[in-house]
């Protein structure tokens, strides 16, 4: 779990996947010699998607929230099986706050809920 600021929204609202593939998705000489164009293709696509994500999770990840692992909430709430995430941000809507998923290398999401409220509703949405 984090708490706290990520980046500054005004920063990243201004990305672009435009200049997001420019500067990280190199040229046909920088990949490694075996990648076919459907790896330079799938390379250029997760780029655009964390793009994505970041500008639609930029208000909230630049202020005050938690970072929470989707798989570790069951446990956490003691529940069974993990919510969807669709029926956690209901939930969490209902009371009053944000959630977005994360581009991360495993599943999260991040919320400007405290952490007994995300408990709460993880339980009430199984």
């Amino acid at each position: 779990m984090w708490t706290g600021p990520l980046f500054d929204a005004d920063i990243a609202g201004r990305m672009t996947v435009e200049r997001a593939l420019e500067i990280c998705a190199g040229k046909k000489e920088d990949y490694p010699e075996d990648w076919t164009d459907f790896d330079i293709e799938h390379s250029q696509r997760e780029i655009e998607r964390s793009v994505r994500h970041i500008s639609e999770s930029a208000e909230l990840l630049s202020g005050d929230h938690l970072l929470v692992a989707v798989d570790q909430i069951g446990i956490a709430a003691g529940i069974g099986q993990i919510p969807s995430l669709k029926k956690l941000k209901s939930g969490l809507s209902e009371r009053g706050y944000k959630m977005t998923q994360c581009q991360m290398p495993e599943p999260m999401f991040a919320t400007n809920a405290d952490w007994q409220t995300v408990l709460e509703v993880a339980r009430s949405a199984e």
